[in-house]
């Protein structure tokens, strides 16, 4: 049986993988205790500790990287993680992010184009997906992600609250954005995993949609949902989409995480 080391196990999308990949031999790292049936968890804090010792132990096949933390020690973990991979008959897949875009808000991005950021975080991530491109090569694929939406994320349960509190959301007028659900994640990465495929992917919902009409279109009833329209100067981009033609029998639109959604918050409300 594959083994397979989760970095952020306990996280949104990595609980989505855990589910997803029961048929493998799964470890898990985060920094607290976590119980999951089938799931070998290991208390791991990168910003404290080194991963050599684990990865020594385990001997994964794949390493799967969806963790957060201090961005240097992540750097570090990373480097280390590198290291091995490039030694051993093992491949990394790492979990990357729209803002690696952030410093050109002016059109939608694909996996060929430039990278450049203004955040801090888009900024740390480019760092780490270069690091790990020239040290692994074809043995390091990088998987970029839009706004993430799932059962148990911060965004749904915002939302939740906001439609039983009668509270007010924010949503941005001129905001051009993908979105992609934590289960939708995890499907396409075994996709990837289980054809061998190489290079950079972006994760993303084929169409592109106005973060203002996603919130309105998330309840038929405008009542429900008190949105603060945010307005901007001029219409700006945070979205992804791909050129690539592998993962087409799993594309999906911006109106089906909308769907999944409303079963999240609505039927519970």
């Amino acid at each position: 049986m594959k083994k397979m080391l989760v970095l952020g196990d306990s996280g949104l999308v990595g609980l989505a993988i855990i589910h997803q990949f029961k048929h493998y031999d799964v470890y898990g790292l985060s920094r607290k205790e976590f119980n999951f049936k089938g799931l070998k968890h290991i208390c791991f804090d990168l910003e404290k500790e080194e991963i050599d010792v684990i990865l020594d132990t385990i001997h994964p096949d794949f390493i799967i990287s969806c963790t957060r933390g201090d961005y240097e020690a992540q750097l570090r973990c990373h480097k280390n993680i590198a290291d091995y991979t490039s030694n051993h008959d093992s491949k990394l897949y790492y979990f990357s992010t729209a803002n690696v875009f952030d410093g050109d808000p002016n059109s939608i991005h694909y996996e060929d184009d430039e990278t450049i950021a203004e955040s801090d975080y888009g900024k740390f991530k480019i760092k780490c997906e270069n690091m790990l491109k020239k040290i692994l090569g074809e043995k390091a694929v990088i998987l970029r992600l839009p706004m993430v939406f799932g059962i148990q994320s911060p965004r749904v349960q915002e939302i939740r609250k906001a439609v039983q509190d009668a509270l007010t959301l924010d949503a941005y007028e001129n905001l051009y954005f993908t979105t992609i659900l934590d289960i939708e994640i995890a499907v396409q990465l075994q996709y990837i995993l289980e054809n061998s495929l190489k290079g950079v992917f972006h994760l993303a919902s084929k169409d592109t949609m106005k973060h203002l009409d996603f919130y309105t279109d998330i309840v038929n009833n405008k009542e429900l949902l008190n949105l603060k329209k945010i307005d901007h100067y001029e219409k700006y981009y945070l979205a992804i989409e791909t050129k690539r033609n592998e993962l087409k029998s799993l594309e999906f639109l911006n109106q089906d995480v909308i769907h999944c959604i409303k079963n999240y918050i609505l039927q519970k409300h």
